[in-house]
């Protein structure tokens, strides 16, 4: 009778000792509930860190400020919106409503190089050229000369600037002490080497290697996944069963 030793002799995360490795260690910042052989993800300009779930990117927003022009409008009225010190100011003529304020609003704080603006039923929406973080420092005011109209703002959007996301940087080393990682631990990460993996699918020898988008698995499926730099399958494995990985 033949007997399947892979399981015994190997394990997620051993690295497999014929082959020079190399090896960083990195602090958590999410838990797994693995001894290793997972992927691991850091994120540029965040030395040290390391997360078992990729961190997803975001492009930047823009600031968005909201004014809405309500109540009875009177000729001559006055209304105003002040952005970083400048006031656009206009005034209304006879006939007017608070529809008829607004576009004028827009047209006039559209004149702001930092800024465009547009309206619609009495609402003048103002939004940053830029999209990032540094116009939620820009002051907006209000303020109106009128007895029966009313003028309100409301920070709707708040800027953000991008976010970067994670990138693959290796594989975790199995852990012997317990069969979980929790955020703060310090865990060794296999940059170069061979070392025991789970595989998401089917594996061959030879097969170039990937980590699956959605859910981290390991890989030999490209759709859908991440090529590993220098990621090749050394050994066979049917899904769910341990194969060796090597990266180069």
């Amino acid at each position: 009778m033949a007997f399947d030793t892979t399981e015994t002799i190997a394990a997620p995360g051993l690295v497999w000792p014929y082959v020079d490795p190399r090896v960083d260690t990195g602090v958590m910042q999410d838990s797994k509930n693995s001894e290793g052989g997972f992927p691991l993800f850091a994120v540029p300009g965040q030395p040290g860190k390391v997360w078992a779930e990729k961190p997803a990117s975001a492009d930047a927003v823009a600031r968005v400020v909201e004014v809405t022009i309500g109540g009875t409008v009177a000729q001559s009225d006055k209304y105003s919106v002040t952005i970083a010190g400048t006031k656009y100011e206009v005034t209304a003529g006879s006939g007017d409503d608070a529809s008829d304020v607004a576009t004028a609003l827009a047209t006039a704080v559209a004149a702001d190089a930092n800024y465009g603006a547009t309206s619609s039923s009495g609402k003048v929406t103002i939004t940053a050229t830029t999209a990032g973080a540094a116009a939620n420092a820009d002051q907006f005011l209000v303020g109106k000369e009128s007895t029966a109209g009313t003028i309100a703002k409301n920070e709707k959007t708040a800027g953000a600037d991008a976010v970067t996301g994670g990138v693959f940087i290796g594989i975790a080393i199995r852990k012997n002490t317990c069969d979980s990682y929790a955020a703060g631990d310090v865990i060794n990460v296999l940059r170069k080497g061979r070392i025991w993996v789970k595989a998401l699918g089917e594996a061959l020898s030879e097969q170039a290697a990937y980590v699956n988008d959605s859910n981290f698995g390991i890989t030999a499926t490209s759709a859908g996944g991440t090529a590993i730099a220098g990621g090749v399958f050394k050994s066979n494995a049917a899904d769910g069963k341990l194969v060796q990985l090597e990266i180069a």
